[in-house]
């Protein structure tokens, strides 16, 4: 089981974990816990300030600690609970649809807080290694993103350098996010020892009029075997692929109805080559 973030200020969290007790008593052997967001969306057509953060630190501390009390807590509930990174940027919908648009959303466990939080609470993390790449696009200003400015942060609070040693990115509100240095994935991966990662062939979350994200693993994907390859390398305890099919979302409708079982065939031939 796979319970997703959304707000969990310290109010909410009574009834949400009255509602996980009731989970606990399936059993379950796998339960994960995505970063959670302040979900507010700008109107779309806003293309640059979209992407603009819009809270100041204080709520970004607020949601850290909230973040903070709630793993403690569920902890003594599903002691093999994992904490799962999450995505800067998400799509907008229309009819449950996703388009192929994105802004920028206020949320803990994007990059380096998740080991701040792991750090706080000593839950495991599991990386999903898409949802890595898309934030290192969206902070190094790379493919889709790669028309976004990049105002520098200037006159920087203590607060506001708190949060970047913290989230290992500038945060500064009203200016879109992003990064010092550009960091490859591959670099990141090479720096951190996870144990627990979710897989997708993807790079790329927004392609012309397409949302390209859960993509297909395919076997002469010489950058998903280099990130793969360093994945091994940590010896992790689990790999578990996330791509979509056709059935998943109609934004998905190019995608064949089996593409997941596909995608962990070719997972399990690279294995076999690489092992």
């Amino acid at each position: 089981m796979r319970p997703s973030g959304t707000i969990i200020h310290p109010e909410k969290h009574h009834s949400l974990l009255a509602h996980f007790t009731k989970i606990a008593s399936l059993k379950p052997n796998y339960i994960n816990l995505h970063g959670p967001k302040i979900w507010w969306q700008p109107p779309a057509r806003e293309y640059v300030q979209r992407y603009a953060n819009r809270s100041e630190p204080k709520e970004y501390f607020k949601l850290l600690d909230s973040t903070n009390d709630l793993i403690t807590r569920l902890k003594n509930i599903f002691p093999h609970l994992t904490f799962e990174n999450t995505t800067l940027c998400d799509y907008y919908k229309k009819d449950e649809r996703f388009l192929p648009q994105t802004s920028y959303q206020t949320n803990i466990g994007s990059l380096d807080d998740c080991f701040y939080i792991h750090q706080k609470t000593k839950i495991e993390l599991l990386f999903d290694l898409e949802h890595l790449i898309l934030n290192l696009n969206f902070l190094d200003r790379q493919k889709n993103y790669r028309d976004l400015p990049k105002e520098p942060v200037e006159n920087q609070t203590v607060d506001e350098k708190k949060l970047k040693e913290i989230f290992g990115f500038n945060l500064q509100k009203g200016l879109i996010p992003y990064l010092d240095k550009k960091i490859e994935s591959s670099d990141f991966l090479k720096q951190n020892k996870i144990k627990h990662y979710h897989v997708t062939g993807s790079t790329q979350d927004v392609k012309g009029d397409q949302d390209i994200t859960h993509g297909p693993i395919k076997k002469d994907d010489q950058v998903f075997r280099q990130n793969l390859r360093l994945i091994l390398a940590q010896n992790p305890e689990t790999i578990l692929i996330e791509t979509a099919s056709s059935y998943d979302n109609a934004c998905y409708h190019y995608l064949r109805p089996n593409e997941t079982e596909l995608s962990f065939y070719q997972l399990c031939e690279i294995l076999l080559e690489e092992l």
